[in-house]
């Protein structure tokens, strides 16, 4: 499904494009580009903070995964990072990429705005230009580690400005508290929001590690969806059900079992 831009593809010149634009038009056009924090609380219902693990192991290849079957390959080309020339498939953050865009995709429009940070590279903050934030995430490649909770206490100090409606965590790797932040699960349950949270790792929920069973019973505390997703194909299948269109299926996609 792709984002619909506002008029068809057709030639015409910018002086003709501009003579046509209408009074709604304009304002959607400066709607959608504002980076006024206040305009964006004013004129959205949801905010949205994912937390987008982009550390080095997400680098790795999910077999089974060949782009014939996917819509990367026309978002860009592949490296000799990225590239497996045995299978064609697919590494677990071209997946992650493809299943984050296609839930931007599955967000309200107009009255959404989305937030990324990634754990090593810079956030692309919260814009209601959903197509722009979808570019911005196609650049980001793997690399670094996996400071999760780091992240999850800057969108707890953040929170506080931005106001977000709910949070989406995910990571394929273990998450080690914070020591300097003891008491920074409380913090989140604090936030009052919903606050989702994906493991991409094939393992049951009866092997999670004491840590993890923190993060789940937060998640759950706070009213959002804890959900093992086995690989970076599950992650994509799935993720698309956290965005606001479709999340009154989530329910019953997370119950279906204990292991993605």
């Amino acid at each position: 499904m792709a984002f619909k831009p506002l008029t068809k593809n057709k030639t015409v010149s910018i002086s003709a494009l501009a003579e046509k634009k209408t009074p709604e038009q304009e304002e959607h056009e400066r709607s959608l580009n504002t980076r006024s924090l206040p305009d964006i609380l004013k004129t959205t219902d949801e905010r949205i903070h994912i937390i987008f693990d982009d550390s080095s192991s997400m680098d790795a290849i999910v077999p089974g995964s060949d782009p014939k079957n996917s819509a990367f390959t026309a978002i860009k080309p592949f490296d000799k990072f990225n590239y497996d020339t045995q299978s064609n498939d697919l590494s677990r953050i071209q997946l992650a990429i493809e299943g984050t865009v296609d839930y931007l995709k599955n967000c309200k429009p107009h009255i959404t705005a989305v937030e990324i940070a990634p754990l090593n590279e810079e956030i692309i903050k919260l814009s209601k230009n959903l197509p722009q934030v979808a570019a911005s995430l196609k650049k980001i490649a793997a690399s670094g580690g996996t400071p999760l909770y780091e992240y999850m206490g800057k969108m707890v100090d953040s929170h506080k400005e931005s106001k977000y409606t709910r949070a989406l965590i995910f990571t394929d790797g273990e998450a080690y508290p914070d020591w300097d932040r003891p008491n920074l699960i409380s913090e989140l349950e604090e936030m009052k929001i919903p606050i989702d949270f994906i493991i991409i790792g094939n393992k049951l929920e009866s092997n999670l590690s004491p840590e993890e069973i923190k993060l789940k019973d937060m998640t759950i505390a706070t009213g959002g969806v804890f959900m093992i997703c086995k690989d970076g194909n599950s992650f994509k299948e799935k993720m698309k059900y956290f965005a606001p269109l479709l999340r009154h299926m989530l329910p019953a996609i997370a119950s279906k079992d204990e292991r993605g």
